[in-house]
Order: structure tokens, then C-alpha cells, then sequence
């Protein structure tokens, strides 16, 4: 749910006591600049300085001015776990969309003692978390093992914010994500018979270009064919992906393989019942909608809610829920068009019901 730019903002004071409209000023000038997010009392804010009073009042001051037109993190961490806690509680209660939590500082606990620290933080609140790593604030280092042990075990540990300067370790977490498993579609949402009968349909209409063996994979489907809009095509220009190309210079990892294709490099699929998000653009909110003709998509809906919606197959794209802690996606808006991409709209998908080992097969049925 975290995506674009979050400004921390600081936290001002007047007369021994926080600045009010100072504060909310800055919120608003974020919120005009059209920013994705702002943190309250991070470590930018001040956080260890504030008295809870203190805290408190900004946390709610910063929900209360960004009035859901941009997300709120509060920043709760702390070097006590039982402070943690408490102030993340109360963050959730004050209506924040996420906790931002640094690394104990002082103290230098091990590994191990990281790890305990926040999982009973994460263990005490539904609110989605983002780690803080900055060894050069904490004298701590939260290292890739512990992250991934952290992932894995934290449902609602979501993010990192990697300040340690150390490149090698984030690619260390990046190269983790990037061969991570998608996990299986739920066993108890899965009906036998019509994952069967999806597996034929997968086969027919979608596997040449999605399957990892299919004859198309790695190849670019033209423009023409595919009918995607065509404006993110033609923003990539031969000129930019020359400069692309120079980005890195005298690093290993500098990137060199950009280039101009004039269409879409068909991607292997795994785990497409999780990416959702980026099907044909982004500008469908589910499978079922994909699979349905252009003109019956959705025009506008709300991106970046979390809760699966396993009867389209996609994330909850409507409703206060997905207002609240989503962004609207226009499909009239130059660029985000949603036509094209007509494969199987000639069947009507009863549900998209399975991540079998080999593919995603779907629970298709004919008209």
C-alpha cells in the first residue's frame, strides 16, 4: 500500500509548545504538492524529544489536517518495546494508515532481540509497518536476514526504509524479493472442476504469451496487435532510453538494455491472482475485468487497497474502505485508457479460482 513519496515533516515549535498552524501549513503544502503520504513525528519530527502529550496531539493534528486526501504515518518507534506498543496502539486509534518504526536506538540489541522487538510491535496492531534502518542514528543495524525472517513472520510488516548507505545489503533484500515464490491461491477458495476447465482455457488464450514456456515469452507484441493505449508507448522515447542507458556509469549495475520496442515484451505469469494491480497497465482493477470486453471495464476505481477480493480476483476497488486508503484511477485520463488486450473476452469468467504449480488457471466459462 505504500507507493510514491512520503515527506517527513518536521515538527514546530512556538513558545515551548507545538505550533498548530505552522504544522498545519506544512501538511497542506504537501497535500497541494500533491504527495503521496506524510510521517508525523518521525525522527525528522522529533520524535524521541516529544512528550507522549506531545505525540499525541500530532498524530491527530496530522490525521485530522490531511483528511484522508493524503495517507498518515506516524512514526512509534521507540529503544522501550512496551513504548512502542502503547504508541502505536494509540496511532491506530487515531485513525494513521501505517507505523513507521526505527530501529531501537542506544540500546544495540542483537538480531535476535531486533526480531523480538518488532514482532511484538506488529503482533499488537493491524496497522501496516514500515522498519526504519539507519545505523548511523540507532549504532544498530537491522541486517537482510533479520528483514526477511521479519516478512515472513509479520504479516503486516510491509515495507523497509533502507537508510544505511550500504548498497550490496539492499540488494541483498532486493535479490530476496525478487526470487521470493508467489504464494498459492487459498486451497479453500480453489473448486476442482472449474480450475480444470480453466487450465484448457489458460492453455488456448493466454499460456503462448504468459506461460514460462510459451513460443511468445520475451517477445514484443506490437502496439497494433495488442490496442493498449499507446501513450505510455510513445512517452518512451529512443532519446530517453539512451539516458537511461547511462544511469550507473562506472558502477557494475549500470543499466544498459533499454531500448525502444514500439509495443509490450510479454511477460511469464506466476502468482497473477497477486498482481492484480499491474494487469493491462494497471488500468483494470481485477482479472475478471480483464477478461471482460473494453467497454464493460470499470471507468474509475480506487487503487492500492489491500483486501482480496476473491470472487473477481483482484484487490476491493470501491467502497469507503478502498476510498480511504486508495487512490482513484481514471481510465478517461490521457494515458490510462483500459482498451485493448481483447484476449478471452469472448468468455465469461465465472471466477478465477487457481494457482496450480505450473501456471494460473482459471475458472473460465463460455458464453
Amino acid at each position: 500500500m505504500f507507493r510514491g513519496t512520503f515527506t517527513a515533516v518536521v515538527t514546530p515549535f512556538r513558545d515551548g509548545g507545538v505550533d498548530d498552524s505552522a504544522f498545519k501549513k506544512l501538511i497542506e503544502t504537501q497535500v497541494a504538492a500533491g504527495i503521496s503520504g506524510i510521517v508525523a513525528i518521525g525522527t525528522t519530527g522529533e520524535s524521541p524529544t516529544l512528550s507522549h502529550d506531545e505525540r499525541e496531539h500530532v498524530i491527530r493534528l496530522a490525521v485530522t489536517t490531511a483528511n484522508k486526501r493524503c495517507l498518515v504515518l506516524a512514526g512509534t518507534g521507540s529503544n522501550a518495546t512496551q513504548h512502542a506498543v502503547a504508541d502505536t496502539i494509540m496511532a491506530e486509534k487515531l485513525g494513521v494508515d501505517g507505523a513507521l518504526l526505527v530501529a531501537p536506538y542506544y540500546n544495540k540489541p542483537s538480531q535476535e532481540g531486533l526480531f523480538r522487538h518488532f514482532k511484538a510491535i506488529a503482533g499488537a496492531t493491524s496497522l501496516p509497518i514500515m522498519l526504519y534502518n539507519i545505523p548511523g542514528r540507532c549504532s544498530v543495524d537491522i541486517v537482510p536476514e533479520t528483514v526477511v525472517r521479519l516478512a515472513k513472520e509479520c504479516r503486516n510488516i510491509v515495507a523497509i526504509k533502507e537508510a544505511s548507505g550500504d548498497l550490496p545489503q539492499m540488494m541483498r533484500i532486493r535479490d530476496w524479493i525478487m526470487t521470493l515464490p508467489a504464494p498459492a491461491f487459498p486451497k479453500d477458495k480453489i473448486d476442482a472442476a472449474k480450475a480444470q476447465r480453466g487450465e484448457a482455457w489458460w492453455k488456448a488464450e493466454c499460456a503462448d504469451c504468459h506461460a514460462f514456456s510459451g513460443r511468445r515469452v520475451g517477445q514484443v507484441t506490437p502496439m497494433a496487435e495488442i490496442g493498449t493505449d499507446a501513450e505510455r508507448e510513445r512517452s518512451f522515447t529512443q532519446e530517453l532510453a539512451d539516458k537511461q542507458n547511462t544511469l550507473g556509469t562506472g558502477y557494475p549495475w549500470q543499466l544498459k538494455h533499454f531500448r525502444k520496442t514500439g509495443g509490450y515484451a510479454n511477460a511469464p505469469l506466476d502468482g497473477v491472482w497477486l498482481r492484480s494491480p499491474y494487469l493491462h497497465n494497471g488500468s483494470v482493477p481485477t482479472l475478471r475485468d480483464l477478461l471482460s470486453p473494453p467497454h464493460q471495464r470499470p471507468r474509475q476505481f480506487y487503487r492500492a487497497y489491500d483486501v482480496f477480493d476473491y470472487d473477481s480476483v483482484g484487490y476491493v476497488s470501491s467502497g469507503p474502505d478502498a476510498e480511504k486508503l486508495g487512490w482513484k484511477y481514471d481510465t478517461t485520463v490521457r494515458g490510462n485508457h483500459n482498451t485493448g488486450h481483447t484476449y478471452g473476452v469472448n468468455l465469461a469468467p465465472d471466477s478465477v479460482l487457481g494457482e496450480p504449480q505450473y501456471g494460473p488457471y482459471f475458472s473460465i466459462e463460455p458464453i
